[in-house]
């Protein structure tokens, strides 16, 4: 059909319709709503993995703390009760030389404590 001006209707002619209205939707806005709907899943998973990592990097931060505590109290035990050069001075007994082995002993769980600990530390 013709109108007035002798030219052909197009569909820019056409009354604006609900299907009209539907088929403009499905053909433009919804294509792009999925591919941003796309964007963001992809993007969430993206902030999970990182999250993950987050959470990985804490607990093994929060376990070094725990052992860098622990260890520091071990010291702080063990310098209290270190046999010093003035200590052997003046071991005359058997109860002092008892005492100082108990010391040693000591010393060396303190020492394999801290073997254990620069283990770990590297791995």
């Amino acid at each position: 059909m013709k109108n007035k001006n002798m030219q052909p209707e197009t569909p820019k002619d056409e009354p604006l319709t609900f299907s009209r209205f539907v088929k403009f939707y499905e053909d433009f806005i919804e294509p792009r709503f999925n591919r941003i709907e796309k964007k963001l899943e992809d993007h969430d998973q993206k902030f999970e993995q990182v999250d993950r990592r987050f959470e990985d990097l804490y607990g093994k931060f929060e376990m070094f703390t725990q052992e860098y505590v622990f260890a520091n109290e071990q010291i702080k035990r063990i310098s209290q009760v270190m046999v010093t050069k003035q200590d052997l001075e003046g071991l005359a007994t058997k109860k002092d030389i008892e005492g100082m082995v108990k010391k040693s002993d000591l010393i060396f769980a303190i020492d394999q404590f801290k073997i254990y600990l620069s283990a770990r530390a590297s791995n």
